[in-house]
């Protein structure tokens, strides 16, 4: 996973991800408040991930908050085939190491 992340207050953020609900990953970066930081994630087979702002670096800008800006997000996913897909192809390679064997 890979992103740029800028905020105006808080500077701390946690990255958690998740498989079924339990952390798998829990990073802490530190984020500047004058230009986007990009920052290259190698959370594997999780199924949500969480951004929490937390403290910090006053940035000297007026007023508080937690925001958090992602841009240019990317993430890779891999595809599980389906339990019939996989079925369907024991049965062919069944059916075809049986007719291999029947015409020897």
């Amino acid at each position: 996973m890979l992103t740029f992340i800028f905020c105006l207050f808080s500077t701390k953020k946690l990255v958690e991800g998740f498989l079924d609900g339990i952390t798998k990953y829990a990073t802490t970066v530190t984020v500047d408040t004058t230009s986007p930081t990009q920052f290259n994630f190698d959370f594997l087979d999780i199924d949500s991930l969480k951004f929490t702002s937390s403290g910090g670096i006053d940035a000297g800008y007026e007023g508080s908050g937690t925001q958090i800006v992602l841009d240019n997000f990317t993430y890779n996913s891999k595809t599980v085939p389906e339990p019939t897909t996989i079925l369907g192809l024991l049965t062919v390679t069944s059916f075809g190491i049986a007719l291999s064997r029947k015409q020897k």
